[in-house]
């Protein structure tokens, strides 16, 4: 968790890396059991999947009506 930058968006969950990084200890005792159940059933939830889609402009300064001045980048859930 101390790896994940701060300040950056946060996902359709609404939790940023500030809130892992600052909650209680306990977490990581939580997270696990989580991520231990969804491996021994084989399941993960729908949410884990969904994203924010949002284009970003590749270079202002160009035609921004061009598909090819455009990318796209995925917000997804800290947790996922």
């Amino acid at each position: 968790m101390c790896s994940q930058k701060f300040g950056k968006a946060v996902g359709v969950d609404g939790i940023s890396s500030e809130h892992l990084r600052y909650s209680h200890p306990s977490i990581a005792l939580h997270l696990k059991t989580l991520f231990n159940l969804m491996l021994l059933y084989g399941y993960v939830p729908i949410k884990f999947g969904c994203g924010i889609i949002v284009l970003l402009l590749k270079n202002r300064l160009g035609d921004v009506s061009c598909l090819d001045n455009h990318r796209a980048i995925t917000i997804s859930s800290i947790i996922s």
